[in-house]
């Protein structure tokens, strides 16, 4: 959006920032919101649960296997053009998920949507960088983190109530207002900023390969633990299938004149660390905020919702930190605003670790803030080195292979962490058995035989134990890993050393 139109100011600059933010809001809300719907998904349709969660692995792969062509996509139809066409298309599949008369039905509209949706989020904060004066390019970091990170905690809150007051279909009904709303604004304000597509080649061997070889990561990743890994065919399948695809995509791409990913990004020193340092601290951070709630539904006796409502301090301070330390992101250094958020990681990690089946909702509540605080500081200072040393030109493809990276660190950090958390909490449980004495389970001396017709809830509290320390177990190494990228990011460059020059 350089050499052309002056850029936006006043009113048309805030009306564009709202219709870019809700649309990347709605495009992560979709991600979360239905995942609380999955038992009424299932009793509609009449599948299992197990057959219904596929509503949401569906729209997860398609979107992760498209991330990686946004740079190509805008080439070839230019970013606003994408973006628009994307939010359209996004729109009238919700819609069709909202009609969606069978399993199959819903599970191809989720993958038309989660397709179209792969190129909004990366391509939402190019836009908002590029859209904004660059005196305000930190103002403009700090809304896209903060309408991004606020999504997924309010994601299972509102999918719960709609689905208890309304219907799981009306998860899909309210991107439809949304999805005008904003295709209508940036229409008529961004079109004529938006840049001139070139007609390169179709590198469709490329595109294919990398969309096979993602999908089949994302399906492994999603549906390993429930299958047993390794022990099922179908998941040693799709394991050769990514590994041959992935492989030969990159031997592709190595001697394709006009390749799917610009490689040439990854010589960019700053790039490489972003990148890297925000898959890793993304992949523990996801696995955490994943687990908490899961752990809270298992153990403790928390509803979906009172686990959501449990999780919003940390939403409410990412929101707030957004707003405060966008105007300040390149008056700090690099180095001391990624380790302060790092901190806050791992302080939240501790504070996880030290919950029991005893703590209060309020315990819950005030260990996930700082993470919150910490997750905007780290994101948009990752965000801003990666592109410190590139050109604008190039924004839509470095933040779509940011996105996917950050993605695929998720799904991998998340899968991981749930059979870890299983494992975990198996060996604690054994430990527990050794040393079981049924006269003293509960701390009180009891007759034997009240003590045999308890054996049933001992049993019970007994795993509930195991499980809440297999979550301490898997947060304390959460905070290790996050302590560690401390030292990998004290080799940082600067971000705003790098911008000046």
């Amino acid at each position: 959006m350089t050499g052309g139109p002056a850029p936006l100011q006043g009113v048309p600059l805030l009306l564009s920032a709202l219709a870019i933010s809700v649309v990347a809001f709605i495009e992560v809300l979709d991600m979360t919101i239905v995942n609380v719907a999955v038992p009424a998904i299932a009793g509609d349709l009449g599948v299992s649960p197990n057959e219904a969660t596929w509503a949401i692995s569906s729209y997860a792969m398609a979107a992760a296997a498209v991330q990686p062509l946004t740079g190509w996509l805008t080439k070839r139809f230019g970013q606003v053009r994408l973006f628009i066409g994307a939010a359209v298309l996004f729109t009238l599949a919700s819609l069709l998920c909202s009609l969606a008369w069978d399993l199959a039905s819903l599970v191809g509209f989720r993958l038309v949507q989660g397709f179209v949706s792969g190129p909004m989020l990366p391509l939402s904060q190019a836009l908002m960088l590029a859209s904004f004066p660059s005196s305000k390019r930190g103002m403009a970091l700090g809304v896209w983190a903060g309408t991004i990170l606020s999504a997924p905690v309010f994601g299972p809150i509102v999918g719960g109530w709609i689905t208890d007051n309304w219907s799981w279909r009306a998860c899909f009904y309210i991107n439809l207002p949304i999805g005008v709303f904003s295709v209508a604004v940036l229409w008529a304000l961004l079109r004529q900023y938006d840049s001139q597509p070139t007609m390169e080649p179709v590198d469709a061997g490329g595109a294919v390969l990398l969309i096979v070889g993602v999908a089949s990561v994302q399906f492994l990743l999603d549906h390993g633990n429930q299958e047993d890994w390794f022990a099922s065919p179908l998941i040693r399948g799709l394991a050769v299938m990514a590994a041959l695809a992935l492989a030969l995509f990159a031997v592709w791409e190595r001697y394709e004149r006009y390749p799917v990913i610009d490689f040439s990004l990854f010589r960019q020193r700053s790039f490489v660390v972003a990148v890297i340092g925000g898959a890793v601290a993304h992949g523990a951070f996801f696995g955490s905020t994943v687990l908490h709630p899961l752990w809270m539904q298992t153990a403790v006796g928390y509803t979906a919702t009172q686990a959501g409502m449990a999780l919003v301090g940390y939403g409410v301070a990412a929101m707030i930190t957004s707003l405060v330390f966008g105007a300040l992101i390149y008056r700090i250094p690099t180095r001391v605003s990624v380790n302060a958020g790092l901190l806050m990681f791992v302080l939240g990690a501790v504070l996880q670790a030290r919950l029991t089946l005893e703590s209060g909702f309020a315990d819950h509540f005030w260990a996930r803030v700082p993470q919150g605080f910490g997750i905007t500081v780290f994101q948009m200072c990752m965000t801003s080195l990666a592109l410190s040393q590139l050109p604008e030109r190039q924004y839509p493809a470095a933040t779509g292979v940011m996105m996917f990276s950050r993605v695929l660190a998720g799904s991998m950090v998340v899968a991981l962490s749930v059979w870890l958390w299983e494992l975990r909490a198996k060996v604690h449980y054994s430990l527990l058995a050794e040393g079981y004495n049924p006269v003293t389970a509960v701390g009180i001396e009891m007759p034997s035989a009240l003590a045999t017709w308890q054996l049933p809830l001992l049993d019970h509290l007994a795993q509930a134990r195991a499980q809440s320390q297999a979550f301490a177990d898997l947060c304390w190494l959460y905070a290790a890993v996050f302590a560690a990228l401390m030292l990998w990011m004290l080799a940082a460059p600067d971000a705003r050393r790098v911008a000046g020059a």
